[in-house]
């Protein structure tokens, strides 16, 4: 066999073996920060799902508010000074409607407000569903390199005595190699 082509494969397989060990170690620190456990991962989208069920709640009662003002407690106090208001004064019927709308439109900041806690609620569910998934594939890649990197290190073991030239043996036979002779172990 060609001293030189026995160099190349010894060359290519430390090589591979450097590229192997170099994406092993930049996908480590990757792997550990975005993967979650299945644990971690209920408790925070059922967290989420939680607080975006509050949202709701909130929305849908400050829009019941809003239809009911005038026949809860203080604001039926409104209600009546708006109805004394028109009958005695057209100027204090100004300022009540006023005050009566700023109170609306303070409760609408409010919905809108909740509405958009709640979109960004969704999307950290989103972010945090798209972030464990990146995780788990990464670790699923780091263990198929580990795989490949241990196909490696069995294939330079089991043909390390014909990649180091301690026996002749022809190019024909290296696709179809003889077992290592007798005696001849990876210790030695």
């Amino acid at each position: 066999m060609d001293p030189n082509f026995r160099k190349d494969v010894l060359q290519d397989i430390i090589k591979e073996k450097e590229n192997i060990n170099a994406q092993i170690a930049a996908l480590e620190p990757l792997k550990n920060e975005l993967h979650t456990s299945v644990g971690s991962r209920i408790v925070k989208t059922g967290s989420y799902y939680f607080l975006q069920f509050i949202c709701w709640i909130f929305i849908l009662a400050l829009i019941a508010w809003l239809i009911f003002m005038f026949k809860i407690s203080p604001f039926f106090e409104l209600s009546n000074l708006l109805h004394t208001a028109a009958q005695s004064n057209p100027t204090s019927l100004q300022d009540v409607n006023y005050a009566t709308w700023a109170i609306r439109f303070i409760v609408l900041g409010l919905i809108v407000l909740i509405i958009v806690i709640e979109r960004q609620l969704n999307a950290l569910r989103k972010k945090d569903k798209i972030s464990s998934l990146a995780g788990k594939t990464m670790a699923t890649i780091q263990s198929q390199l580990e795989e490949r990197m241990n196909t490696l290190i069995a294939f330079e073991s089991k043909y390390n005595y014909l990649l180091q030239g301690d026996i002749k043996i022809e190019l024909d036979q290296f696709t179809n190699p003889l077992p290592p002779p007798e005696g001849d172990t990876l210790l030695d």
